[in-house]
Formats: C-alpha cells, sequence, structure tokens
C-alpha cells in the first residue's frame, strides 16, 4: 500500500523508468521472457512488461 503512494518508480529499473528503454528494447526482452515462461514455467511471464505509450495529462477548464 505504502509502494502505490509513494509511487514505487526506480530509474533505469525495468517496468518501472520508461524512458530508459527503447519500445524495441522492451520488445525484444519480452520475447525472450515469453521464450522462457514457454520452456521454464509461467513464472517468467511476470517479467513481461505491458508497453503503454507515454502520455502527457492535459489542464482543461
Amino acid at each position: 500500500m505504502m509502494k502505490a503512494i509513494e509511487g514505487g518508480f526506480v530509474k533505469g529499473h525495468w517496468q518501472s523508468d520508461r524512458v530508459a528503454y527503447s519500445e524495441e528494447d522492451i520488445e525484444a526482452w519480452n520475447t525472450i521472457f515469453q521464450k522462457m515462461a514457454e520452456k521454464h514455467g509461467p513464472g517468467w511471464k511476470i517479467l513481461i512488461w505491458d508497453i503503454k505509450k507515454p502520455y502527457s495529462l492535459k489542464i482543461v477548464k
């Protein structure tokens, strides 16, 4: 619960710092983790990053 309140951002950390990794890097690593999950068990799926495009907030009146 505290992690959600504090944010949990870790600079340069996989699945945290969206700026540190290109979309190509994320896709390549996700492919590797998917193959590891198929070969060695579903525990590897926790490392697959659900890529979300960066977004910006707009102030509306």
